[in-house]
């Protein structure tokens, strides 16, 4: 099953995407032929996003962590965080990475080639399913809609 939409590198040919049978596939746009995948540890419903100056491709999985590959499917690195991450990914013009986890944090990660380095995250009080926005100055956007709580909040951070 897959849940998440995909993305495509059309410069590589590439569409990515994940699956619920924990895995995240690289097919080629030419013909539709597997090119690689790469096995998490549970279930891929983010949907990915690709840092087109680098090719490294982000999403997150219900094992916790936010991924990072390389275009050749290896791993660069992965951030833990506190719960699922089931939303995905947003890149800023400079490469920052923002995404929210269900422990009810945004986080914004920096890709500093060998690491995921947490810049800063934002605690709510519900978990965060939804994909941040960032404003052209630099604002994150998201909403907090998701679960059982009174806190259905859209939030503007700094």
């Amino acid at each position: 099953e897959i849940y998440s939409s995909p993305a495509i590198n059309e410069e590589e040919g590439v569409i990515y995407v994940g699956a619920w049978d924990k895995s995240f596939y690289a097919v080629n746009l030419s013909d539709g032929t597997l090119k690689w995948s790469y096995q998490c540890g549970a279930v891929v419903s983010s949907s990915p996003a690709i840092n087109l100056r680098t090719g490294t491709i982000y999403f997150g999985s219900d094992d916790h962590n936010l991924y990072a590959l390389n275009p050749d499917g290896t791993l660069k690195w992965k951030f833990l965080t506190g719960y699922f991450v089931a939303s995905s990914p947003t890149i800023d013009a400079k490469g920052v990475i923002y995404i929210g986890s269900y422990d009810g944090k945004m986080y914004a990660i920096s890709d500093d080639d060998i690491i995921g380095r947490e810049l800063w995250s934002y605690q709510t009080s519900n978990a965060i399913f939804a994909q941040p926005a960032i404003g052209s100055d630099g604002t994150v956007y998201f909403g907090n809609m998701y679960g059982g709580s009174d806190d259905y909040n859209f939030y503007a951070i700094n």
